[in-house]
Formats: C-alpha cells, sequence, structure tokens
C-alpha cells in the first residue's frame, strides 16, 4: 500500500503529535466518552512534553464529528503546533494510542488504507455513463455524468426509415459516446489515479468502452456484468459486485508482492529478511515494499532522528548518518516513516499469514556493492514481534 495521503508528512518538521482513537458515535453518551479518553490521552502527552498550543490543536480536531453514523476511528497528527493531518478512519483502531516524539505513528493509517482501494465505477449505457471516483478511505468524492453528444433517436426521426440506415446510426451513435466516455475516464484516471476502473454495463457494452479506453485505463479496467445505467435491477448485487472486485483486486496486488518476496528471498539485490538489514535498506532508500507483522501491542523499539531514514538498531546508527540526537520509538513507528520517507510501499501481514524473520522483511527496488548480504543474526524482541 503506497502512503501517497501521509507523503506531505515526511517534509515537515517535527516534533510529532499523533493520537489515534475510537471515535464511533453510536449512542447519546459517546461524545462525552470520546471526550474522557482523549483527556487520558493528553495527560500522557502533556507528561512527554507536548506543549498546549499543540494539544490544543489535537483536541480541537479529535473533538470534532466524524460525519460517519457507525464505527470509525480516528487519527490526528501535529507538526510543532500545526495540525497536519486529520482523517477519519473506516474502522476504529484495536485500541486507543498516542505519542509524541521525532516520527509520527502512521501504523492505524496504514491499517486503514489496506482495507480499501480508491477506484472508478463507470456505470454505462448507449447515451453515456455515470462516473463514481472512491477514496483510500472508502469515501465518494467525485460523482459526474457523461452525457453522450449522439442521439439516435434525433437522428432517426429527422433521416430516412429504413432498418440498415437505423442500424447504421444506432451503431455510429453509440461509437461516438463510448468514445466520449473513455475520454472522460482517462481524464479522472490521469488526474487521481484509481487503483482500478470498473466498468459495469452489459458484456458487449462495456467490451466496447474499454476497448476505447487509453492505455493506462484499459489496463486497469475490470469488466462488470450489470443491466447498466437507469436499468434499475438490485442495488445491493450491485455494490456487492462492485465490493468484490475491489478485494479480488486488492488480493490480486498483494498476492504478487508475496510472491515477489518468497521467491526473492534469500537473494541479494532482491530481497532482505532481518530486521538489521531491512534497516539498512530502508536508510539506504533501496526498499519497494516493506512487510511487516501487524502488532499493535508490540513493545519492540527502533531509533529514529530528526528525518524520516535517519534509522537504526541502536543509537549510533542513527547518529551515524548525521541526526543531531538519537530518540528510541516502537519499532513499527519507526519502520512505516522510515517507508514514508523512502517513497516504498507498506504490507501488513498477520503473524501466522506468513512467518517472517524478526517481524519484518522487504523487498529492493535496486541493489549495489554495499546492499546487505542478509547474513545478520535474527534480533528476538524486534520488528513487532
Amino acid at each position: 500500500m503506497k502512503l501517497t495521503a501521509l507523503r506531505h508528512l515526511a517534509d515537515l518538521t517535527g516534533p510529532f503529535l499523533t493520537v489515534s482513537i475510537d471515535a464511533t458515535r453510536s449512542d447519546e453518551n459517546a461524545a462525552h466518552e470520546i471526550e474522557v479518553r482523549w483527556q487520558d490521552e493528553r495527560e500522557r502527552l502533556a507528561g512527554a512534553g507536548a506543549s498546549e498550543a499543540a494539544l490544543a490543536a489535537a483536541q480541537q480536531a479529535l473533538l470534532a464529528p466524524t460525519g460517519r453514523p457507525g464505527p470509525a476511528g480516528r487519527i490526528v497528527v501535529v507538526a510543532g503546533e500545526d495540525l497536519a493531518f486529520d482523517a477519519v478512519l473506516p474502522e476504529p483502531p484495536p485500541r486507543d494510542e498516542s505519542g509524541y516524539g521525532p516520527a509520527p505513528h502512521l501504523l492505524p493509517v496504514v491499517r486503514a488504507l489496506s482495507v480499501h482501494l480508491p477506484h472508478l465505477v463507470v456505470n454505462v449505457d448507449h447515451t453515456g455513463a455515470d462516473l463514481e471516483l472512491v477514496d483510500a478511505w472508502g469515501e465518494s468524492v467525485l460523482r459526474t455524468e457523461v452525457v453522450g453528444s449522439r442521439n439516435v433517436l434525433a437522428d432517426y426521426e429527422s433521416g430516412p426509415t429504413s432498418t440498415r440506415h437505423v442500424q447504421s446510426l444506432t451503431q455510429d451513435s453509440w461509437d461516438q459516446n463510448a468514445r466520449e466516455i473513455a475520454a472522460e475516464v482517462g481524464k479522472v484516471v490521469r488526474r487521481h489515479r484509481p487503483a482500478v476502473v470498473l466498468v459495469l454495463a452489459d458484456a458487449p457494452t462495456s467490451a466496447k468502452v474499454v476497448e476505447e479506453l487509453d492505455t493506462e485505463s484499459r489496463q486497469l479496467a475490470v469488466r462488470i456484468a450489470s443491466g447498466g445505467r437507469g436499468k434499475g435491477g438490485d442495488q445491493a448485487e450491485r455494490a456487492e459486485a462492485i465490493r468484490a472486485a475491489v478485494d479480488e483486486e486488492r488480493r490480486r496486488r498483494r498476492a504478487a508482492v508475496l510472491e515477489r518476496y518468497n521467491t526473492a528471498e534469500g537473494r541479494q539485490g532482491e530481497a532482505v529478511t532481518s530486521l538489521p538489514d531491512v534497516v539498512d535498506a530502508l536508510r539506504r532508500a533501496q526498499v519497494e515494499h516493506v512487510l511487516l507483522h501487524d502488532n499493535p501491542t508490540s513493545t519492540f523499539t527502533l531509533w529514529v532522528g530528526e528525518l524520516p531514514l535517519q534509522i537504526g538498531v541502536d543509537a549510533d546508527d542513527v547518529t551515524a548518518v548525521g541526526a543531531q540526537s538519537a530518540t528510541e520509538v516502537r519499532a513499527d513507528t519507526a519502520l512505516v516513516w522510515a517507508a514514508l520517507g523512502g517513497d516504498a510501499e507498506v504490507v501488513l501481514l498477520e503473524e501466522d499469514e506468513r512467518p517472517l524473520r524478526d517481524g519484518v522483511g522487504a523487498t529492493l527496488r535496486y541493489a549495489d556493492a554495499s546492499t546487505p548480504h542478509d547474513l545478520a543474526p535474527s534480533m528476538p524482541g524486534h520488528g513487532g514481534e
């Protein structure tokens, strides 16, 4: 999962105040309960050195309504004394967490984003299409309609009435409208970069739209059989088909990363499999994917400096790469922060899904003479085990 939504944080200067809480508002007492739990976190953060201004910025965001009627989480990041990130999560975090230090704790965001893929739904008929863009949080962020410029009925009324001519008009009209639909899809794809484009229509109609798409959009396209736009039908069934298609694409991408890691494991220059070597590769911005066991209760640690790529298994590692000071933080905090700084993707795994040495592994985007041979000893108690 690419951390695009968080990328701007890597350019900010800490210290960072991070809070993730259960923000569910299921009854009339929920707002009060959230405020009480925030006060507990606030005391801990104040004790860690957070300023009143930083705490006030976090509080204002955390206590604001989420706009979600059901279960929800919320994560807030304050950089210095300014609100830098505020997101409502589709599900509550496993537990309320807060931290104050040189690296924000972004694992709750990674966990939330791992559940969804940004996708574009294209609901088509021969007269046009309805487009809906759904973001990585599962929220609809764009709706637009494509109205085809060719109307076969108008052409029919003003022209000859032979069956062959009507068929020709119909085909010409649909060809033009399909091109216009495809052009609008291409614009949305280039601007918003969805992970998958779902084309809903009967088989011939969806095939024609996909045929007209530009190369980039066509590579993302998945056809879903439906009655198309304005045909009525079972909306719940259609929504389930969309969910299943997005889940399948998410599983496919995840399986591809795991397959690459499994194939490359132990090969110098393709993957590293121990915590020291993953940390070393992250420092060099060589990592393409970080595979990490998702263990929210982990108490294991790494060391970080002032910048995301200043990471080490001990303080000396961090000061050796130019950090003014080194701070001990949660291992998953440091690994996700470094992944963000190095533009690496993060893939969260359950411990019984794929055993990982030290709870972490990585695939590499390149190797050089300094790339670890992955012969470092295992480090029990690190990496989220």
